[in-house]
């Protein structure tokens, strides 16, 4: 069993989560009737934790694919307004779309639409 939690205590000490890892060397420092299942317990919390951490690293990931997506649609819709999607309020010309930009340029496209049927 200690080659075990050495082992898994080593996994937690290379993947940086050093506070439980720090948890189970302190408990095993500790002289008590029930360490084996104190060590039990404290594996299992360990293995939840490290499955709850690849979760969220899982939904980071997704997060960051969907991001990429939609950005690069609402840059794909500003290119098509050409220069002025790249010009910044202060005049300066900058190298990709300003996508806080593009609902305004919609927008601006939508007005003059409305007003050239109602002319």
């Amino acid at each position: 069993m200690k080659n075990d939690v050495f082992n898994l205590v080593k996994s937690i000490f290379d993947s940086h989560s050093s506070i439980i890892a720090n948890l189970v060397f302190s408990l095993l420092q500790f002289e008590c009737d029930n360490k084996e299942t104190l060590l039990s317990k404290l594996i299992i919390c360990i293995e939840n934790e490290q499955r709850l951490t690849s979760n969220w690293t899982d939904t980071a990931k997704y997060h960051c694919k969907n991001e990429v997506y939609y950005r690069d649609l609402i840059q794909n819709i500003g290119k098509m307004f050409g220069d002025e999607a790249y010009v910044s309020d202060d005049g300066s010309k900058q190298q990709d779309v300003l996508c806080a930009k593009v609902p305004e340029l919609v927008l601006n496209l939508l007005n003059k639409s409305e007003r050239s049927k109602n002319m």
